[in-house]
């Protein structure tokens, strides 16, 4: 086997061990889930974890103002294509690095999508979720999965 082949398997093992407790965070605000049905697996962005560490508002994550709903409006959600997952895991491990990083991507179908974007569709989730439990209303929310 390749070198290069025996880096990226151990690479992913040490992906999938990391978490013993089976949270599946590959590194901060990013989350890996199971295989679905289909046997794909979904790699998550905490959209709203970022953005309440980054402008320093934790009462969104661990006070009173948390809404699990909010928290799974808020993700970005990036599906590893079976067929081919090697190709597809790092294509979008760079993406996620680069968003990250605080560099721009170009998504499907949000095309350029940068941390200011990610940051502000979180703030309008915020303030549309604050005004639907205001006025009563429920099952709202904008919801980034591609």
């Amino acid at each position: 086997m390749k070198t290069v082949i025996k880096r990226e398997v151990r690479a992913l093992d040490r992906i999938r061990w990391r978490a013993p407790n089976g949270g599946g965070e590959i590194k901060p605000f990013v989350h890996c889930t199971g295989p679905n049905l289909l046997g794909a697996w979904v790699i998550n962005v905490d959209l709203l974890t970022w953005y309440a560490e980054t402008l320093s508002i934790p009462a969104l994550i661990y006070g009173e103002q948390f809404d699990v709903d909010l928290w799974e409006d808020c993700r970005l959600a990036f599906i590893v294509d079976p067929r081919s997952p090697r190709e597809s895991w790092r294509q979008i491990y760079r993406q996620i690095r680069t968003l990250l990083g605080g560099g721009i991507i170009r998504l499907p179908i949000l095309g350029l999508f940068s941390q200011e974007q990610a940051f502000r569709q979180v703030h309008q989730c915020i303030k549309a979720r604050h005004c639907r439990q205001i006025l009563g209303l429920r099952n709202g929310g904008l919801s980034l999965w591609l």
